[in-house]
């Protein structure tokens, strides 16, 4: 089992970040669904459709902006660990 590897050849790094973004990801979807019927809701009764919809689409812009820089957070995370792994090859094979 990886976790108790204590010489660290088998890294499970990748497969916690794919976890962490589908949690991120489910619980950003969460919380827009409940902003957009939130504002629905306030909007709803205030005679002013134009500023509901205003507000929707900017609950929805910047759930894909966050959700846009998590993705790419988790990305240069895995190049990271990509990188170590092929740096640990190149080293095994010249320096071995």
């Amino acid at each position: 089992m990886s976790l108790v590897d204590f010489k660290f050849e088998k890294l499970i790094a990748q497969k916690v970040i794919r976890v962490l973004y589908a949690i991120v990801f489910a619980l950003l979807t969460l919380y827009v669904v409940v902003g957009v019927a939130a504002v629905v809701i306030a909007f709803r009764d205030s005679g002013t459709p134009i500023l509901a919809l205003l507000s929707v689409a900017g609950v929805i812009l910047l759930y894909f902006f966050v959700l846009l820089l998590t993705r790419v957070w988790y990305e240069s995370m895995i190049i990271r660990f990509q990188m170590a792994e092929d740096i640990r090859e190149i080293r095994k094979k010249y320096l071995a």
